[in-house]
């Protein structure tokens, strides 16, 4: 979907995405099911998909981390990774529905623009 706003569907799951302007003293809330990304560091798109070869997570201090090391720490039973619903820029993983957001994308004071993208079930 490439960042525009709207309502998408992937795997029984509606995903609500807007874009709006940062105010200086806005808070970012923490939710499971709601995410809050720096929009400008978006660098090839995004997609919502399952996993692929090459994936992989920022972990802070400039570190990457393979998703599959990412699920093996995380005790996500190799059933259930390839079904796992992932926002990603290209093999950069943006956010594991449900789990964490790369390190990367997250909204700092320097950011001005925020994707905000709301995971809904199918029946809301």
């Amino acid at each position: 979907f490439c960042g525009r706003t709207g309502t998408y569907e992937f795997q029984g799951a509606r995903y609500e995405v807007t874009v709006e302007n940062r105010d200086k003293n806005q808070e970012i809330p923490v939710n499971c099911y709601t995410k809050w990304f720096d929009y400008d560091k978006i660098k090839q798109g995004m997609v919502l998909r399952n996993r692929k070869p090459g994936d992989y997570l920022a972990n802070g201090a400039g570190s990457h981390k393979k998703l599959k090391d990412y699920f093996i720490d995380q005790k996500v039973p190799r059933e259930d990774r390839d079904r796992m619903i992932l926002l990603a820029d290209g093999n950069h993983i943006m956010w594991a529905v449900g789990m964490r957001i790369s390190e990367e994308y997250k909204v700092t004071e320097q950011t001005k623009r925020i994707l905000k993208i709301h995971m809904k079930n199918m029946e809301e």
